[in-house]
């Protein structure tokens, strides 16, 4: 939480309690781009990941992954889909580092054109498509999947909202939001809602918590598997300025996210099946400066 409030000194100033502010606030989350927008994009990436393979208790195999992703770019849309989301970003790449190590060396030229599916996403590095490896860590950072309808639809309210005000979202929409990132979710599986976490002078910011109670991965298990746990906790807050014309300051996301499957192996006398056990964290935190 102390992440998320430094971020919103640095991106609103100071809370609307230390200063003159309105009653209630319009909500608008959704923020369209246009053609010839120029961002300075910054940011800072934790991943870490644990998976393990086991049988009756007995650990066949066990692999963690942990790094920090920092990213620095001037981004500017090049193209807009119906909704105003950039669809083609061409980016100038001033740091992009894998625990220090470069990612996508300085004064690159990142083209990222996002489709409703990752897996169609165009992510090109000076004309060159990127290794599977790199799409992976631009997509960490930059993700090159984009929803397919307006983000108020999905979180807005049409209600002015006061600091501490909360409303639901929209959860079939929610449905194939999680879809896009591979989570196969009924809506009844959903909870959540949408808040004003708080409010500056000319900022607010808008928190999103979701959880879910059991999902299903995009690729499908073998036959005869079992999901013996799947859950997922989100929580996002936008840093959005009062004007719905400008554009969002910085966003903070975090991501837990747990899953627990019973693979059986076919023609072995020894054992039924082997259980698989993944857990992930994930933060990442974006500013963005409009140029």
């Amino acid at each position: 939480m102390r992440a998320v409030f430094v971020l919103f000194l640095v991106a609103c100033g100071a809370p609307a309690a230390r200063t003159p502010a309105r009653s209630d606030y319009e909500i608008r989350v959704a923020r369209p781009s246009h053609v010839g927008e120029r961002t300075a994009v910054v940011v800072d990436a934790k991943i870490d990941e644990s998976s393990k393979s086991f049988t009756e208790q007995v650990l066949l195999k066990h692999e963690e992954k942990h790094f920090r992703l920092h990213f620095d770019a001037l981004a500017e849309t090049r193209e807009v889909d119906a909704y105003g989301t950039p669809s083609r970003t061409e980016l100038t790449i001033r740091a992009f580092t894998k625990d220090a190590a470069p990612v996508i060396g300085a004064g690159k030229h990142l083209v990222i054109v996002s489709a409703p599916e990752k897996k169609d996403a165009l992510v090109e590095i000076d004309g060159q498509p990127a290794s599977e490896e790199v799409r992976a860590f631009v997509d960490e950072v930059v993700p090159i999947g984009r929803g397919v309808g307006d983000a108020d639809t999905v979180f807005g309210t049409r209600d002015r909202k006061r600091v501490g005000d909360a409303w639901p979202f929209d959860k079939r929409a929610m449905v194939y939001e999680l879809a896009r990132t591979g989570v196969l979710a009924k809506p009844e599986a959903i909870d959540g809602h949408v808040s004003l976490a708080s409010a500056a002078r000319d900022c607010v910011d808008v928190r999103i918590d979701l959880s879910v109670a059991a999902f299903e991965p995009e690729k499908p298990l073998p036959e005869g598997s079992e999901i013996t746990r799947s859950r997922v906790k989100v929580r996002v807050d936008e840093l959005l300025p009062i004007d719905p014309r400008l554009p969002r300051r910085a966003d903070d996301t975090v991501v837990h996210a747990e899953f627990e499957a019973f693979v059986p192996v076919k023609d072995q006398v020894e054992v039924a099946g082997v259980t698989v056990d993944h857990v992930s964290d994930r933060t990442r935190h974006a500013t963005y400066t409009s140029l």
